[in-house]
């Protein structure tokens, strides 16, 4: 079983407390660039959190599901003119078993911004692209049955190379 090799490897010499079940699942890339499976998806969330929770009955180790939103007008297997194809992803995961909660603890989410000129509170009109999209994902949770789950932000940052307008060093500091 893998989690209990994990465990027993990685937890008293690293405090290992926390488990991503695969960083991204909505890359293309992840699945061979066919489109990405929710459902799939989530019989992997409930299988890995159902075995690492029964190896770890006292919940000390959070288990955490890719949950951010801004990929999806890219790579949800949509169109980008689909109103709700940024929301795809999360919701058809959460939908795609009631008993998903029971599963995983929170939501890891990667908010950067599209536009690297653009500070942590700035907009452009299009939430997907600054912090206002946070909104879409508690009301995304509250539709799928994963209301109050926490979200950690396990990813954020804005590009110093390659953006034009280009930021420098020091204001991405600030800003992070």
């Amino acid at each position: 079983h893998f989690w209990t090799n994990v465990r027993t490897e990685f937890d008293d010499s690293y405090g290992l407390r926390s488990v991503e079940i695969w960083n991204e699942p909505f890359n293309l890339d992840g699945w061979g660039y066919t489109c990405p499976n929710p459902d799939m998806y989530a019989d992997l969330v409930a299988n890995a959190g159902d075995e690492i929770h029964r190896a770890d009955p006292m919940r000390t180790v959070k288990i955490a599901i890719s949950g951010d939103l801004l990929q999806q007008t890219a790579n949800s297997c949509g169109t980008s003119s689909d109103p709700d194809g940024y929301w795809r992803w999360l919701r058809s995961v959460l939908r795609a078993r009631s008993s998903l909660r029971d599963f995983f603890d929170v939501l890891s989410v990667h908010p950067y911004t599209d536009r690297a000129h653009q500070g942590p509170n700035d907009s452009d009109g299009d939430p997907q692209f600054d912090l206002r999209r946070f909104n879409d994902i508690l009301e995304t949770q509250r539709l799928g049955g994963a209301r109050g789950k926490p979200i950690w932000i396990t990813e954020m940052g804005w590009s110093t190379v390659c953006a034009t307008p280009q930021i420098d060093n020091d204001e991405q500091a600030q800003w992070t």
